[in-house]
């Protein structure tokens, strides 16, 4: 039997893990991610790569999707215990429910900028620690209550430029200790007058 190059050099690795006590494998193992200690970024991607686990994998906190072709983000495709998530530019339509379901505690930083979802992924209701949702370039015309309304007490900062917005979201109200909000280019017509601004810092 034939081993394939990215076969072998996962064995290879894993026995240099063995031997020297230490771990290096990349959970993506592709020429289009770089890992750097806790970091991976990945650029030109045309689906989400296979996920390597195991002792042998380095653990990541910090993951950089841009510019690729990528559709969806399917269950089980994103290393456990991540603190910050950028996935942009790139056609994404879906969002699988429980692909947060590992960093639920952990994930306290997400953009997801200039992909082609219509609505808030419903992963959203699986995180308890979210402070920072970023989405701009993104058409999701509304907000759905029941998602904000689940990271209510942890989130401070919120962009929504350029997401099709024609009305105030009534939701915002939910989100008591945000702090910062941005809502550039929408064309927000109706306001609602029962939502409270205090405290919150609006950019124009």
């Amino acid at each position: 039997m034939q081993l394939s190059t990215t076969s072998l050099i996962i064995l290879l690795t894993g026995a240099s893990c063995v031997l020297q006590a230490t771990c290096s494998i990349c959970p993506y193992n592709t020429t289009l991610c770089r890992c750097h200690h806790d970091f991976i970024s990945c650029t030109g991607l045309q689906s989400m790569p296979r996920l390597y686990t195991g002792p042998e994998v380095m653990n990541v906190t910090v993951i950089d999707i841009q510019t690729g072709n990528i559709t969806s983000i399917p269950n089980g495709s994103l290393p456990p215990g991540l603190e910050a998530l950028a996935i942009s530019r790139n056609p994404v339509t879906e969002i699988a429910d429980d692909v947060f379901i590992n960093s639920a505690t952990t994930l306290t930083e997400l953009d997801l900028s200039g992909l082609k979802l219509r609505q808030l992924p419903y992963a959203l209701l699986r995180l308890t620690n979210l402070s920072a949702l970023d989405i701009e370039n993104t058409p999701i015309g509304i907000l759905q209550e029941d998602v904000l309304q689940n990271i209510t007490m942890t989130l401070t900062y919120l962009r929504l430029e350029n997401v099709s917005l024609l009305a105030w979201p009534r939701a915002i109200s939910y989100l008591r200790f945000l702090t910062g909000l941005n809502l550039n280019g929408n064309s927000l017509k109706i306001f609602h007058r029962t939502l409270s601004f205090r405290l919150i810092h609006y950019e124009t």
